[in-house]
């Protein structure tokens, strides 16, 4: 039509910018994480509701509780020959999350600007694994 912008009836229904090129993958989370503090409290929360004395925690509970790592999620990201192309880690939080991978290699030099090279298409397997600590009971 020769008007500014859009040439054409149908840009007038949708237009928009590509999408990049991204792998999804959608997960499900049922439960909070608690680390062992947030466990010993809700123990103690639980002993005053029951009418038991709460018992103060030991030097080595505190000690373990102030040294605990948080939780994570380990995505890994592997070949047609079983070898790892990438590690993606994330928090784990309750509900339902999308993680997005830019099906790139991991990056071999922090240092280099340049980005890192596309994956090769073919068979890519995807594994979840939840990294926890060990409660102290």
């Amino acid at each position: 039509m020769g008007l500014p912008g859009q040439s054409f009836q149908l840009d007038s229904y949708y237009r928009g910018e590509n999408l990049p090129s991204v792998a999804m993958f959608t997960y499900y989370i049922k439960d909070d994480i608690q680390s062992i503090q947030e466990q010993r409290r809700e123990r103690e929360k639980k002993q005053q509701k029951e009418g038991l004395n709460a018992i103060y925690p030991s030097y080595e509970v505190l000690k373990a509780e102030r040294a605990e790592k948080a939780p994570q999620i380990v995505f890994t990201v592997t070949n047609a020959q079983g070898n790892v192309v990438r590690k993606i880690m994330t928090a784990p939080k309750k509900g339902i999350h999308r993680m997005y991978w830019d099906m790139r290699y991991a990056d071999t030099d922090p240092i280099n600007l340049k980005t890192s090279a596309f994956i090769t298409l073919g068979q890519t397997v995807v594994k979840l694994f939840e990294w926890l600590p060990e409660p102290i009971m």
